[in-house]
């Protein structure tokens, strides 16, 4: 029999349960914008607008021209395919637009797991190959900027072509269903192979293709041509040149009789073939007369002269290469190239400061003549340039942290087939965009990265009653007020680059402190100092006074007590637990404690206390002086351990199983990590369900009616790996992530954190695609100006049967959940089941959210 008291807890806990509904929350990333290298540009010459972008570790993306964002389209890969982020080529079906192709792998992921991607619906769905068997793609290796590797026959869209970095050539004649290798063709002896192939349209008999380039990025014999479909293949020697070079990039004009040929004399984007990119050239073929034409806008190929010593030549100087090259379809005339590995100055828009990076060039006259689009600008005189001056410039485009960085690695740049005047550009830290593109005339390059999320977390903090810190690969991170907009200030400053670790004090949130930087000696001009601490929330940051052992410790991870007084540091790679208790002054060493990854963590209640896991539990009570193993030694392959804020010695564990079902585990201790429970029926009947595997935990904002964090679980139960969520201290699990964001492993990070102020939202580290949250509708969906309306506008989508229109509350409350099947849809009065401003949803049939709008009901009407 149920007496009150448990009537009214089963109330509250089912009316928490209708509120933390899966529905009432989506999936995106935290927002900062770029922050990643972008491979290429991929654009459509028949389908206005659909344009591709791929990246070398956080997947591919499709432009969507209404608001000007990008579409991520791989979050759907689970943690068995965390490589297949890594997308090394991509073609668009030039019959077929619709048709999307990807290859993707990466090398140090899933042994090198390899797949064709296939698309019939733009990216929004996709088939699977596995070719690994095969060869084998390494979408984060030297090289990855060239291409085209993989091509679709113009005349017949059954037949593609693979070129592969170790494996040479392959042919499909079933849309990438089965591969054949083309055994006339040698792998090349590079690590990067086959970088591009290329079909001449004109060149067809019997419906299919027979002529057809491939590059290979290795000097010397580099550059090859058929003529009968791929049969048989000749060597089109390249000129020679007072450096070798190898092919970067490559486009042929309309009729195919000039091949424009991009060179540099490594794979690069930097580094590539074991050389530096210093040297390159443009060349031009004219495939009737077969002879060659260097056509290059700078001379990047010879030793310049060298200024001291007048007659002589600098034979090492650092030119940079020619990297991306595009043509306009209506002009052959009309290209556009970039360098790449170039540093040169680029101004910003309305500022003084400038970044470094590579120079554009534009010609209308097929090469005789060219116009660098960023000027002639000497490095020196960079700030003495005057604000109108005639020259390209930068612009932030709401993201402040990359003011004061350049377009680098510029290995691909591509004109809209459609619109001359836009032109996109990739860069090391995300993608550009010009829509007034105008050689010789002052034009800005926007950054345009909005929904493109590229960074590799390291790990955050969510302070309570405070900010969203996060960490990150390459650009530190940032103190984020509103995870879905671009955050108001720059990157942490002073800057690490690469930062790994961050802690807040639990008693005084104000006080935080970071970890970082690198290898290099104190004397290196490259080396940055790793540890700063803040007493702000992160919006200034103070240098510790000393680093201890330079080139010996950095980056790994780092603990402050719970009064923000004493900080212990794991450095990486290191057994051994760094003590200061007066900001660097001094340092000592933790005694007690030698173990690999012995990452620390502070109690947050007890302020003499941290805990530290080893080959066991280790805890401290003289602030970290000195460590004792306390328990956990029947613990083996332990990956993340937590503890629960506000609670003393609450401490939990968990465990990886290398066959996802033996040997993981998650345990919970509450007395300080001297004993533990298995969350396991089995161990003890309050927890009814098994974790049978776990790889990091976190906790968040309690649930409405419970006293104890929400706990965060990234793990296996039930036979189902995802983001799992308890409200009843481990007693119960929901899955709260799902098969459309599922963002691969949590790989360098390995974090799971809830946030400390909203309940139910929840962020996870990826490998390359941001920081991935879930978070409720009215948080992030409805943008300030998305006025009440009555009707939504789909354009260019499919809306057949399974789209569905979902009202809700502001605070992420359900209200209705309608199926619809028209292209222009009119709210219906039964969705307005709460006066005032809702908001409307609608999502398609995989519950991927399509449009959003506010809706304002007063009197059971809906006003515009």
């Amino acid at each position: 029999m149920v007496n009150k008291s448990q009537f009214i807890r089963l109330l509250v806990l089912l009316l928490s349960c209708q509120y933390v509904s899966a529905e009432s929350f989506t999936w995106g990333t935290v927002t900062m914008g770029g922050g990643g290298f972008v491979s290429a540009i991929i654009t459509s010459t028949t389908k206005k607008n659909l344009i591709y972008a791929r990246t070398d570790v956080g997947g591919a993306y499709r432009w969507n021209e209404a608001d000007q964002s990008w579409i991520p389209l791989n979050d759907w890969l689970d943690p068995n395919n965390n490589g297949i982020f890594g997308i090394e080529a991509l073609a668009i079906d030039p019959s077929n637009p619709n048709r999307l192709y990807m290859l993707a792998g990466t090398e140090y992921w899933n042994d090198g797991k390899t797949m064709i991607l296939r698309s019939d619906d733009y990216g929004d769905t996709f088939d699977t190959i596995n070719v690994t068997a095969m060869f084998k793609a390494h979408g984060n290796g030297y090289g990855r900027q060239n291409g085209e590797r993989l091509a679709v026959d113009p005349n017949n869209p059954d037949i593609l072509f693979c070129g592969t970095r170790k494996h040479g050539l392959w042919k499909s004649t079933d849309r990438g269903s089965t591969w054949s290798q083309i055994s006339s063709v040698k792998a090349p002896s590079s690590n990067e192979g086959i970088c591009f192939v290329l079909f001449d349209k004109n060149r067809s008999s019997g419906g299919v293709t027979q002529r057809i380039y491939i590059g290979m990025s290795v000097t010397g014999d580099n550059l090859y041509v058929s003529d009968d479909a791929g049969s048989s293949w000749d060597l089109i020697a390249l000129p020679t040149l007072s450096k070798a070079v190898m092919p970067q990039r490559a486009v042929l004009t309309p009729g195919g009789r000039y091949l424009y040929l991009t060179t540099a004399n490594g794979a690069g984007p930097g580094f590539g073939n074991n050389t530096t990119i210093t040297r390159g050239a443009l060349l031009r073929y004219d495939t009737k007369e077969k002879s060659w034409k260097d056509i290059s806008p700078e001379n990047l190929i010879d030793d310049p002269p060298n200024p001291e010593y007048p007659g002589q030549t600098i034979w090492d100087a650092h030119l940079g290469g020619y990297g991306g090259i595009c043509m306009d379809i209506a002009d052959s005339n009309h290209l556009v190239v970039s360098t790449i590995n170039t540093w040169k100055p680029q101004r910003w828009n309305n500022s003084t400061r400038a970044g470094w990076g590579d120079k554009i060039f534009s010609t209308t006259d097929g090469g005789s003549t060219w116009i660098s689009v960023f000027g002639d600008i000497a490095d020196d005189e960079i700030s003495n340039i005057p604000e109108d001056a005639p020259v390209a410039v930068l612009d932030k485009n709401g993201y402040n942290w990359i003011e004061g960085e350049a377009i680098h690695w510029a290995g691909s740049i591509e004109l809209d087939p459609f619109n001359p005047k836009r032109v996109f550009v990739t860069s090391g830290n995300g993608i550009f965009m010009t829509d007034n593109f105008s050689p010789g005339k002052r034009f800005t390059w926007k950054f345009m990265v909005k929904n493109l999320e590229e960074t590799v977390p390291e790990d955050l903090v969510s302070i309570p009653g405070g900010p969203l810190i996060t960490v990150i690969g390459d650009y530190d991170g940032f103190v984020h007020t509103n995870i879905t907009q671009p955050v108001k200030g720059r990157r942490h400053q002073p800057q690490i680059g690469s930062t790994t670790g961050i802690d807040y004090a639990a008693k005084n949130p104000a006080v935080v402190v970071r970890v970082g930087g690198n290898d290099k000696a104190e004397t290196d001009k490259d080396y940055v100092f790793p540890l700063y601490y803040s007493t702000d929330t992160g919006k200034t940051w103070t240098k510790f006074k000393t680093h201890p052992d330079p080139q010996q410790n950095y980056k790994g991870k780092i603990a402050i007590s719970a009064d923000g007084k004493v900080v212990l540091w794991n450095p990486d790679g290191k057994n051994t637990l760094l003590r200061t208790d007066d900001w660097g002054e001094t340092w000592t060493t933790s005694s007690g404690i030698s173990a690999h990854k012995c990452f620390p963590t502070a109690d947050p209640v007890n302020q003499d206390v941290f805990y530290a896991i080893g080959s066991g539990v280790y805890r401290s009570t003289d602030r970290g002086k000195t460590f004792t193993k306390v328990g956990g030694s029947e613990f083996s392959s332990t990956t993340d351990m937590q503890v629960t804020p506000g609670r003393e010695g609450h401490l939990w564990v968990t465990g990886y199983s290398w066959d996802g079902i033996y040997g993981g585990f998650l345990a919970r201790s509450t007395d300080g990590g001297v004993t533990f429970t298995m969350i396991d029926p089995e161990a003890d009947p309050v927890y009814t369900q098994r974790v049978i595997h776990s790889e990091a935990i976190g906790f968040g904002k309690e649930a409405p009616g419970s006293s104890y964090p929400a706990i965060y679980m990234y793990g296996t139960i039930e036979g189902v790996k995802g983001v799992w969520q308890s409200i009843d201290e481990a007693r119960s699990w929901v899955r709260i992530d799902d098969d459309r964001h599922q963002f691969g492993d949590l790989s360098n990070g390995n974090f799971v954190r809830g946030d400390a102020n909203i309940f139910g939202v929840v962020y996870r580290s990826t490998a390359g695609r941001g920081i991935a949250v879930r978070y409720p509708f009215s948080v992030s969906t409805v943008q300030k100006n998305n006025r009440p309306g009555t009707s939504f506008h789909i354009v260019d989508r499919r809306i057949n049967s399974g789209y569905f229109l979902c009202n809700y509350t502001l605070d992420g409350r359900l209200v209705s959940r309608i199926q619809v099947n028209r292209r222009i849809l009119s709210i219906p009065n039964s969705s307005r089941k709460v006066q005032g401003v809702t908001v409307s949803v609608l999502r398609d049939n995989q519950n991927r959210v399509l449009k959003t709008k506010k809706v304002q009901t007063i009197r059971g009407k809906t006003s515009k």
